[in-house]
């Protein structure tokens, strides 16, 4: 009898290593959720990941070595970028989304990134419009990776010198 029972035993233990293997490579892509954030569309193979942003997928490049290849004012552009300063669905894809609703003339100048000291940068999104320049400022601490937007808090408003 115990030779049965552990005959079975194997059988059940090798149906299940089998079942798994079939489901994990029946399940390509699987969706992480992000509080507050866009959900990732994640490859189980190749480990690429898509952020989804309503209908839209947006590839978000990998976080390798190349970033440490960037001088401090593109870290800290990219770092505003990425951030979620302005919102749940990230700077730039709420920045997109607000240009592309706007009406009449518009020209962009662009994303720029002052040094403050070290570990700040003041990076700025700006262009002009009909009424005149405007754009969007963010505080960056590289050190911190913290991004803050400067509109609508009066401390780092009359810091910067912005209104």
């Amino acid at each position: 009898m115990n030779k049965t029972v552990l005959g079975v035993v194997i059988v059940i233990a090798t149906a299940t290593l089998i079942g798994f293997y079939i489901y994990s490579q029946s399940t390509r892509y699987y969706i992480q959720s992000a509080m507050g954030g866009p959900a990732y569309k994640i490859d189980r193979k190749t480990g690429q990941t898509w952020a989804i942003y309503g209908e839209r997928e947006h590839l978000v490049e990998r976080t390798d070595s190349s970033i440490e290849r960037k001088s401090p004012k593109e870290k800290a552009i990219e770092l505003a970028k990425k951030s979620s300063a302005l919102g749940g669905y990230g700077v730039e894809a709420t920045i997109q989304q607000w240009m592309e609703q706007k009406k009449g003339d518009l020209r962009i100048i662009g994303w720029k990134a002052q040094k403050i000291n070290d570990q700040i940068y003041l990076v700025s999104y700006t262009f002009n419009e009909d009424s005149g320049p405007r754009g969007y400022f963010f505080e960056v601490n590289l050190v911190g990776g913290i991004v803050r937007n400067v509109l609508g808090d009066p401390e780092l408003e009359q810091k910067y010198g912005i209104e």
